[in-house]
């Protein structure tokens, strides 16, 4: 049985666990009904166990997704939400973790092989945290999700302020550090070097079209144009924390450095 469990917390169905359909559509493994020497109140725990593994499997699914879309996609995808996927597997990886030191102990009792209230407070952080995340970002990585940029900065930050359980909050604050890094190259590539690290048209400064700014014929340009036009702040692209001043201090750095 705790060999099954451990693979059911994995996202892996078998003889025991079987997939099942919950209340609201999603995925889920559930105790096999033919098996009715299990009595109903240790059926209700090892269901409620289960559904972490469906957690893990849905968030798993979702940033490989992610990832593999960026490396075979030939359309424009975020770098943002590519940086959340990629948190989101560091995140797994710590519970994969625990999962593997919890049948390491199995094997070594032999027999007995642990007890369900050991793996339930064991992984009693995670019971809260993986249903959280995926419910939080289940959206963001939907297909034909157009969320990216700061709506991605502005969901992860909102997550993490709202969380109150310390793990899920600190999951959450490690998830918020990832996609801020994104805007960060960002804006060291725009404020140090003047280069516009965007390829998928996310950041708050935008290059205008440059054909807008063609001067009429016979007409001199001395620069001035393409000084105050070339480059516009993006206020729909704002991320939270960063005021439109400031965006505008920015743009005219990364202006003044390409001159």
């Amino acid at each position: 049985m705790i060999p099954d469990l451990l693979l059911a917390l994995l996202g892996v169905s078998g003889d025991v666990f079987v997939p099942d359909v919950d209340s609201d559509g999603a995925e889920t493994l559930v105790v096999a009904k033919d098996l009715d020497f299990i009595q109903p109140h240790e059926r209700q725990r090892l269901n409620s166990l289960a559904t972490l593994g469906a957690s893990y499997a849905a968030i798993d699914r979702m940033a490989r997704r992610e990832q593999l879309s960026v490396s075979v996609s030939t359309s424009k995808t975020s770098l943002y939400r590519r940086a959340l996927a990629i948190g989101l597997t560091e995140v797994l990886g710590s519970y994969e973790a625990k999962i593997l030191k919890l049948e390491q102990d199995a094997l070594r009792r032999g027999a007995s092989g642990g007890t369900i209230g050991e793996i339930e407070s064991a992984l009693s952080d995670e019971r809260i945290m993986l249903p959280t995340l995926c419910s939080h970002y289940g959206d963001v990585f939907r297909a034909g999700s157009e969320v990216s940029g700061g709506d991605v900065v502005r969901r992860a930050r909102e997550t993490w302020l709202r969380c109150g359980h310390p793990a899920t909050r600190a999951a959450c604050e490690t998830l918020y550090w990832k996609v801020n890094q994104v805007m960060m190259q960002q804006l060291v590539g725009w404020c140090a070097y003047g280069k516009l690290v965007d390829p998928n048209d996310e950041f708050f400064i935008r290059a205008v079209d440059p054909k807008g700014l063609m001067t009429k014929d016979g007409e001199e340009d001395d620069g001035s144009k393409i000084w105050h036009e070339s480059y516009k702040v993006a206020l729909e692209r704002l991320p939270p924390g960063v005021e439109l001043a400031a965006a505008e201090s920015v743009s005219f750095i990364g202006r003044s450095v390409r001159i």
